[in-house]
């Protein structure tokens, strides 16, 4: 009576689809049984490092106070600047969008504090052992991470540029475009 369907119901862990054995006194095996009562819940954040994996909605709500009043600074920043380029407040939909770029921003500064503080040698590549036939051997790779948090930073400036609320050459030089030409019309009137 090994196979998993074969076992008894009541042994095994109470996870849908999981039969795995039971853990002691526990409703759950050795893989689920944080699910007990008083334990780890669903998508809590206690174990995050770098948070570059962490939904917005569940890292913004695990903020330290630091990152709270990170957050609330870009926010205002943001709905500020959106104002003062795009003439009026932001509707909801806009505010919800900055909201997630301010929370982004927040993950970018941990995901810098994180590499600053792992930083020993290259952070462009990191080291990983593979096995072959002649044993071991060691293989230099991009680093996963922070090609995550280049994405990450990419996708934030994309999401502010498409908002108008990103200095870019081309608006810059239309905006200088647009003073010459209302100071050439002034003069003429």
């Amino acid at each position: 009576m090994n196979e998993a369907h074969e076992r008894d119901p009541e042994k095994v862990c109470n996870v849908d689809d999981c039969n795995a054995w039971k853990s002691g006194e526990y409703d759950y095996c050795h893989h689920h049984k944080g699910l007990q009562d008083g334990q780890a819940e669903e998508g809590n954040q206690r174990a995050v490092t770098h948070g570059l994996y962490a939904l917005p909605e569940h890292l913004k709500a695990n903020f330290t106070e630091r990152q709270e009043d990170r957050y609330t600074a870009y926010f205002e920043a943001l709905c500020t600047r959106y104002e003062t380029r795009l003439g009026s407040a932001p509707d909801a939909f806009a505010k919800d969008r900055l909201s997630r770029v301010a929370i982004e921003c927040v993950k970018e500064r941990i995901a810098d504090e994180y590499f600053a503080d792992q930083a020993d040698g290259s952070l462009l590549v990191e080291s990983e052992f593979v096995q072959t036939d002649d044993g071991p051997v060691e293989v230099q790779q991009s680093n996963k991470l922070l090609k995550e948090l280049t994405a990450l930073k990419r996708e934030t400036r994309l999401t502010l540029k498409d908002m108008g609320l990103l200095h870019d050459p081309e608006s810059q030089k239309a905006e200088a475009t647009e003073a010459a030409l209302a100071e050439i019309l002034s003069e003429e009137s």
